[in-house]
């Protein structure tokens, strides 16, 4: 009788702990319902925004915010519907708790969209002439890329140069990176789109990978 509870025991716990294992959360997931909601946001935003006809984009760019975070991230594929799904999943990867997040909380949060257009090389002797309130900046160092997107700089900063030395900085690079021959600066003209509408749109035509 003894060894017959006894075994009942153990084929309790080895349920409970598989149990328990199945159901633990994967911190490197994010719960995908939540992805394709966010998603279905980015793809309203270009739906809507961005006629069919226009240049495709070659990169996006999120920022999430609401009063307890604001986060970011961005993403290149092939069409922007994809690129907008890899985002999407990155940028909720960054909250301090993706596993606890809510799609009511996610609903309420306010969405800003940046699209990359095709751009060009920004060489040293040009950077005075970077457009600070709409063009997109992206720092190459061999496969390893820096996105920064024209929203929310434009008060920030007046002088490019500066500018670029401080995208240096976030980068964990030297502040005169764009001078070191192993690392390249390219120029995008981009578009921000808004729960509002299209606040800024593409007004360049630059070529870029």
């Amino acid at each position: 009788m003894t060894k017959q509870i006894a075994t009942l025991t153990l084929v309790f716990l080895l349920v409970t702990c598989t149990k328990d294992t199945k159901e633990a959360p994967d911190p490197r997931k994010v719960n995908p319902a939540l992805v394709d909601q966010l998603t279905k946001r980015v793809h309203a935003y270009v739906d809507n925004h961005v006629q069919p006809s226009a240049q495709k984009p070659t990169r996006v760019h999120l920022v999430l915010t609401d009063q307890e975070e604001s986060l970011q991230a961005s993403s290149s594929a092939s069409s922007v519907h994809t690129a907008a799904k890899f985002a999407a999943r990155d940028v909720l990867l960054k909250f301090k708790a993706h596993q606890l997040l809510s799609a009511a909380r996610l609903a309420k949060m306010d969405l800003v969209v940046t699209l990359f257009f095709k751009g060009s090389h920004l060489p040293p002797e040009q950077m005075q002439g970077f457009g600070l309130k709409d063009e997109g900046l992206v720092i190459r160092q061999g496969y390893h890329e820096w996105l920064y997107s024209p929203y929310g700089r434009r008060a920030q900063v007046k002088d490019p140069r500066v500018f670029l030395a401080s995208a240096c900085k976030a980068a964990a690079l030297a502040q005169d990176c764009f001078d070191d021959p192993g690392i390249t600066l390219y120029r995008y003209p981009t578009a921000i789109l808004t729960k509002d509408g299209l606040l800024t749109a593409p007004s360049n035509d630059h070529q870029a990978p």
